[in-house]
């Protein structure tokens, strides 16, 4: 998904909307804190999976197991995008030392765990609709297509693929 342009079939498999219990000096360390809390929740899925697999998790290793199902952290911030992937020395970057520090340690468990950010535009977020006053017609349109992209090529093509599938099931309702 992360190289090719056409969507893919994905699933939603869990969602969730909370206030940041730390007090944030500015977006960037937000988001921070926001993604970090999400690939906390993916690591558990990901154990979980891992462990379905009959492998036994150990405390040495646990990383470069679950590392074995790769994952892929999205998110419309650009700032924190380009912190994650483009920044050598983040504590040189970044004004706030707690937000310098919370971003190394992210980037550190990506690295172990297999793990990589990508930036698409916010009008594109899947879940925008749920914690923002807006129409949730895309999100829809994912759940009800269920194919998703992260290339603008890719984009158009789900677009086109996603109008097929509501054209052919308003044609078999008739």
């Amino acid at each position: 998904m992360e190289t090719e342009e056409q969507p893919f079939a994905i699933s939603i498999v869990t969602w969730k909307s909370y206030k940041v219990r730390r007090c944030t000096v500015n977006t960037l360390s937000a988001e921070c804190q926001a993604m970090i809390q999400g690939i906390g929740s993916l690591h558990l899925l990901r154990a979980l999976l891992t462990e379905t697999r009959g492998v036994k998790l150990e405390r040495g290793t646990w990383e470069q197991e679950i590392g074995r199902t790769p994952f892929i952290a999205i998110t419309d911030n650009k700032s924190l995008y380009d912190t994650v992937n483009k920044c050598r020395n983040t504590a040189s970057h970044i004004e706030d030392k707690r937000t310098a520090i919370d971003i190394t340690v992210f980037k550190n468990d990506c690295r172990k765990t297999q793990g990589q950010v990508r930036w698409i535009e916010g009008s594109r977020m899947i879940s925008d609709s749920l914690t923002k006053r807006m129409n949730p017609s895309y999100l829809r349109k994912i759940l009800y297509g269920e194919m998703w992209s992260l290339s603008e090529k890719g984009f158009s093509m789900q677009d086109a693929s996603i109008l097929l599938l509501i054209s052919a099931d308003r044609e078999g309702a008739m």
